[in-house]
């Protein structure tokens, strides 16, 4: 089954990754199932540890909650995989077999992130996201589409944009924060507005 990525969905799934390099980060990919097709329209960052089952069951309450006023369905597990780690997590697996238990068609989606050699020691660094898509128990990377404006996601790196975004581990420890991330949301459209303009 095919996967259509939004770009906001991506960036907040990469974002959110460059965020936390130094550890696993595992989001949730909402949207719905269109003509065949899974339309990821949204990411909501889980967490970028390890939550105790308490808390994840929490958490998984909180998304369905987003997604019944959103009109979404949880669709997907991302997992970002820690800086030069080529390797699924147990616990990558373990939510994507827990989705799979109300949503047959779940996928998880895999991100190995790797550092490209950068000539010009003064500017950010590069990276480079190379996906792993598991549908239906297979490993199909082809059957990943996502439409990335290249200007837009430098931008949002060289802003460090993603600094403004939260996980719902972060939510749940303080329920202040906005798990939906609309100044990141915002950011972007203001970036969007800029490179259309």
């Amino acid at each position: 089954m095919e996967v259509n990525l939004s770009e906001i969905a991506w960036l907040k799934m990469i974002g959110h990754s460059m965020k936390h390099l130094s550890g696993d980060c595992y989001s949730l990919m909402l949207g719905s199932i269109q003509e065949g097709k899974l339309e990821i329209s949204e990411c909501l960052p889980l967490t970028h540890g390890r939550l105790l089952s308490p808390s994840l069951e929490i958490a998984f309450l909180l998304a369905e909650e987003y997604c019944q006023e959103n009109n979404f369905k949880i669709l997907g597990i991302s997992e970002c995989m820690a800086f030069n780690t080529k390797k699924i997590s147990n616990m990558g697996r373990y939510l994507h077999d827990k989705l799979k238990l109300v949503e047959p068609n779940a996928f998880l989606l895999a991100m190995e992130v790797t550092e490209i050699d950068n000539p010009d020691q003064e500017s950010e660094p590069n990276y480079s996201f190379f996906p792993h898509l598991l549908v239906a128990n297979s490993e199909n990377a082809d059957l990943l589409k996502t439409k990335v404006e290249g200007g837009t996601f430098r931008e949002m790196i060289k802003k460090h944009d993603y600094m403004f975004l939260y996980d719902l581990e972060e939510h749940i420890l303080d329920p202040s924060i906005d798990f939906s991330n609309s100044q990141f949301v915002f950011l972007y459209r203001q970036i969007v507005w800029l490179f259309q303009g």
